[in-house]
């Protein structure tokens, strides 16, 4: 794993700690349309979401570029509204990782 998203990840695990004792009352701040509280849940999960991309990724990707892709999960996972962020990021982190695989293929066609 490249120094970048190794210190990336540090960042990102201080602020989970910072955070996740108000895991509960972000998600309902979250409900009702708080855009601040939005903003912390996605800092409060960024780091499972990036890890768990890591894992999950296909032997051609980029540890980066995976990172990038799980966040991009869990945006699309916050914004549908879901109370079980965590329990749904791991089906959505696949479908984004397997989306990524067709569009590699398309393009090598």
């Amino acid at each position: 794993m490249r120094k970048g998203l190794r210190e990336y990840l540090d960042t990102c695990h201080r602020a989970t700690l910072r955070l996740a004792h108000k895991r509960e009352t972000l998600v309902s701040a979250l409900r009702s349309g708080d855009e601040s509280a939005r903003r912390d849940v996605l800092r409060v999960h960024r780091e499972l979401a990036i890890l768990l991309a890591i894992h999950m990724k296909p032997a051609w990707m980029t540890p980066e570029d995976a990172a990038q892709e799980g966040v991009l999960a869990l945006d699309q996972v916050i914004d549908s509204g879901t109370a079980r962020i965590a329990q749904d990021l791991s089906s959505e982190i696949d479908r984004v990782l397997s989306s990524a695989g067709e569009y590699r293929n398309d393009q090598a066609s």
